[in-house]
């Protein structure tokens, strides 16, 4: 779970947590930096194999 929301811990996302960021600087981060990589959860497989056998 902590390596899941580590990006919340520093820099944009912890400016996020903190209400120091607005859409205009995440506009500016996400043009800068591009979509992030996204990263499926353990418990999201979990659940997701468990319902194909329901």
């Amino acid at each position: 779970m902590k390596n899941r929301y580590r990006t919340w811990d520093a820099g944009m996302g912890k400016d996020i947590e903190k209400g120091k960021a607005g859409f205009k600087q995440l506009e500016t981060h996400a043009l800068k930096h591009g979509e992030p990589k996204l990263e499926s959860g353990r418990q999201e497989f979990l659940e997701n194999l468990i319902n194909e056998f329901i």
